[in-house]
């Protein structure tokens, strides 16, 4: 039974008489022996003091443990010893003698200790991990009795729940020499598993190396640590509720103040604006008809009674808006259905809001399932009303990428709806506004142009109008990644769709775009055969005659190849070729292309124009594009006007008559382009904001080379400039505004490559009207119902604006270059009366500065004739000839 002990403890087994039977290697080394002298065999009195050779006996007269200190002979140590009666039958047998050496490196005191401790107490062997004493709180707690455990290694009772444990233990005793509070888990004999906290410090004696170890079971603290984590996860929970719910309550209320705030505002700003657009046309009325009663006015009666018309129009219009809006507040709103052409309306909105769009990069799309009908009952303007909203909001809010369009027609339950949906790449709206951008007077933040224009009623109007109808308006969408809106309405009596065309193989030609995107789409359900050629260099039609048309699309940007070189690779392989061009932008030398044999058509399109397009129907030249003007082909110029809409007429005449045009802003502008060279012409504003039209002419001038003799003609609503300071800029040439295009071509065909002495008699005296509607007519002829009506809508969209810069403006120069500004643009679009008012408050605050005498009410006339002038135009775009 002592075979793991032997080497450990010290100890000899005695008979009754006191002779050693066997001792431990152990019990021999504390004994210290002389040479040749051995244990076994001897009396335990040779070896120990008081015991003698007549008193051994009475060691073993008694059956209990007995214990004391001892000396020994040799040298007089003292020793502890502990005495363990073995007994046999009814005789004493002799007794086990346990001497406590320095084995344990304990006296006594230690040892009680060390058994009393009501912590998990063990000393074992280092290397091979064998239990050399635990105490009762050990075996206690982990259920194990004494003769279980001494000799035997943790391993061998599978104690530990995992081996790295010890290991990380044994690891550390031998590196440290001691380990400090580390977390582990114990198995007891019954398998249950137990969290202890482990100290414990190396021992070294006699060449080995002992491990005592002072553990704490925590199972119970590791449990109610537990519990009240858990319980604290619990509250934390229930408070997060609360704070959430009380939080989303104040946000709730928060937004609701808001909300009722801004209603309120907008309401006081759409009741501001209403007012003052009742006012302006009717006091219009007023001061026509109190003129008409003046003596001596015979003359002027058609003049006035012309503006009381347009006058009375307009507030006719704005009375109408506003009973609209009553109306679906009341339930009331009349809707009129009838037969309709419900895909031609559909591409009568979408392209006449194209323009706008594609001159902000974006590709304006429309797709009509096949399956729509030609016809459906329901009611047009209405209709249009919506759409107008929703598209035009698209274009607003987007400011890269494209919208687009999609008309289906769906059934529900038997009953036929139209679906149309519109889909932007625009700002998006977070879903917490879905609902909210249908209330009244509430609108988003700031447009991808930065507009906020607006009184907030559009979406409430279309949503009111579609639920009349019957239908209803929805949208999805996310903040930065677009928006949907969907409309559907029902419709009844519909006819059969518009049949595909006759041409079965198709070939597309252009770079990748949504609008080839869509029409690829389109061609592939009508069960056209396609072919799709996206590069030039690589692309190639099939074999000759197996193709019947080809589409080029021409993209809206002029990277890459040009339209005429799409064109004319198609041309080489395809008998017939149709190019789509996108609306409101010109294509340089189109006439040209049409005289090779180009039909020539715009984007966005229907179903039923492209069936009409792919059957080469209908494609005849409009008449802006017909031969027998004067030509600029080949001509290279540019053009500098810091007004847009003056920049956009001069390109209409000068594009429809083949010329290649180059357009900037400003003076710093056209030097750096026109120092390039190349160009024939340079067409020039006199007053621009930093360098003038002058200073502008003196610069390019001095530029070395060909580019510096450029001839300059410059144009001006200035109908008297300083000859002297024109000649000394090198200015060849003076165009007075408004110009027709027939006197643009002219004075541009006069100067390009050829300059002329300065001639003055070129500028054009126009009676000052509000609108003259030749010279709108003219330009119509040249640039397009769709070129003059995004024209009339910048015009539009911008005025209220200038006007407010103009009127708030605290220095003399911010507010004569507003009114310059608008003086310009009333020129572009004949807006006599209001330019010649322009004119003369600019020449007014450059002379006399901002405190001229009469200013504010130069002011008022300027915006009561600017409201008028737009009136005027609204009028002529509505009565506008196709």
């Amino acid at each position: 039974m002592f075979d793991h002990a032997i080497n450990a403890v010290a100890f000899a087994v005695i008979d009754p008489n006191g002779l050693i039977l066997y001792c431990s290697p152990r019990f021999a080394r504390v004994m210290n022996p002389r040479p040749g002298q051995t244990a076994i065999a001897s009396h335990i009195g040779s070896w120990l003091e008081p015991v003698s050779d007549n008193s051994t006996s009475s060691w073993f007269t008694g059956d209990t443990i007995e214990e004391g200190t001892l000396r020994l002979r040799q040298n007089g140590r003292p020793i502890h010893y502990r005495l363990d009666p073995m007994k046999n039958r009814d005789r004493p047998a002799g007794a086990v003698v346990f001497l406590g050496d320095d084995a344990f490196g304990l006296d006594l005191v230690h040892a009680r200790a060390f058994h009393l401790n009501p912590g998990l107490s063990a000393v074992s062997v280092l290397e091979t991990g064998e239990h050399l004493d635990v105490n009762p709180a050990w075996l206690n707690a982990m259920d194990y009795q004494r003769t279980d455990v001494i000799g035997k290694t943790a391993r061998e009772m599978n104690i530990w729940e995992h081996d790295a444990f010890r290991s990380e233990v044994v690891g550390q005793l031998t590196e440290h020499g001691r380990v400090e509070n580390l977390e582990g888990r114990m198995r007891t004999r019954t398998g249950e598993l137990r969290d202890i906290i482990v100290s414990a410090e190396l021992v070294a004696y006699s060449g080995r190396k002992l491990a005592f170890f002072a553990s704490h079971d925590i199972t119970e603290v590791k449990k109610i640590q537990a519990d009240l984590e858990t319980l604290n996860r619990q509250l934390e929970a229930r408070v997060n509720e609360r704070t959430v719910e009380l939080e989303t309550k104040n946000e709730q209320l928060i937004s609701a103040v808001t909300q009722a705030e801004a209603a309120n505002e907008a309401k006081s700003q759409f009741l501001a604006m209403m007012s003052h657009e009742l006012r302006t046309p009717l006091n219009a009325v007023i001061n026509m008809a109190e003129l008409l009663m003046e003596p001596g006015n015979e003359h002027g009666y058609q003049h006035y009674a012309t503006n009381i018309v347009s006058s009375a129009r307009a507030l006719a219009a704005i009375v109408d808006d506003t009973l609209d809006f009553s109306r679906i507040e009341a339930g009331h709103l009349k809707i009129i259905p009838s037969v309709v052409d419900v895909g031609r309306v559909v591409e009568e909105v979408v392209r006449s809001l194209a323009p706008l769009g594609h001159s902000k990069g974006l590709d304006i799309v429309l797709a009509v399932a096949k399956n729509v009908p030609k016809t459906v009952v329901v009611d047009p303007v209405r209709l249009r009303q919506i759409l107008f909203n929703l598209v035009g909001n698209a274009i607003k809010y987007t400011a890269t990428g494209w919208v687009q369009v999609d008309v289906d027609l769906v059934n529900a339950q038997g009953d036929c709806e139209l679906v149309l949906v519109v889909t932007d790449t625009g700002i998006g709206i977070e879903p917490a506004d879905q609902q909210r951008i249908f209330g009244r007077f509430s609108r988003l933040e700031d447009g991808a142009d930065g507009a906020t224009n607006g009184t907030g009623l559009g979406l409430s109007i279309a949503l009111g109008i579609a639920q009349a109808m019957g239908g209803s308006i929805t949208v999805s969408g996310q903040r930065n990644y677009g928006s949907v809106f969907r409309l559907t309405l029902p419709v009844m009596n519909c006819s059969a769709p518009v049949p595909a065309t006759v041409a079965t193989n198709i070939a597309i030609v252009g770079p990748a775009s949504r609008t080839r995107q869509v029409l690829q789409t389109a061609c592939v359900a009508d069960g056209m055969q396609l072919h799709v050629i996206e590069r030039i260099e690589t692309g190639k039609l099939p074999q000759s005659g197996s193709v019947d048309i080809a589409i080029v699309v021409a993209p809206l940007d002029e990277v890459g190849p040009s339209v005429e070189e799409w064109c004319r690779f198609a041309r080489n392989q395809c008998r017939h070729v149709v190019l789509l061009a996108p609306i409101g932008r010109n294509i340089n030398n189109v006439e040209a292309l049409i005289s090779e044999g180009v039909h020539v058509e715009t984007y966005p399109i229907g179903r039923a124009s492209l069936m009409a397009a792919l059957d080469l129907k209908d494609m005849t030249l409009r008449s802006d594009a017909k031969t027998g003007r004067d030509t600029l082909t080949g001509s290279n110029i540019l053009i500098v006007d810091d007004v847009k809409e003056n920049r956009l007429v001069a390109e209409w005449g000068l594009k429809a008559s083949g010329a290649n045009v180059t357009a900037v802003h400003d003076g710093e502008a056209a030097i750096s382009v026109a120092a390039q060279g190349g160009f024939d012409l340079l067409l020039l504003d006199l007053r621009m904001p930093g360098l003038d039209g002058y200073e502008t002419a003196k610069r390019i001038r001095a530029t070395e080379g060909k580019a510096g003799d450029v001839p300059i003609v410059v144009v001006s609503a200035n109908v008297a400039p300083d000859p002297s300071r024109m000649a000394a800029a090198g200015i060849n040439g003076f165009l007075a505004k408004p110009f027709t295009p027939a006197a643009l071509r002219s004075i541009a065909d006069r100067f390009r490559k050829k300059p002329y002495p300065l001639h003055l008699s070129d500028r054009i005296d126009r009676p000052s009207l509000i609108l003259d509607r030749e010279f709108l007519n003219a330009q119509l002829g040249y640039a397009g119902s769709e070129a003059v009506k995004s024209a009339i809508h910048t015009f539009k969209t911008s005025l209220e604006q200038r006007l407010t810069t103009i009127e708030a403006a605290t220095d003399g120069n911010i507010q004569a270059d507003g009114v310059h500004q608008l003086a310009g643009a009333a020129v572009a679009l004949g807006l006599l009366k209001l330019a010649k008012l322009c004119r003369q408050e600019e020449n007014a605050i450059r002379d006399q500065g901002i405190a001229s005498p009469k200013r504010s009410h130069r002011l008022q006339a300027i915006r009561a004739s600017a409201i008028a002038a737009l009136h005027a135009l609204l009028h002529y775009q509505r009565d506008m000839p196709v």
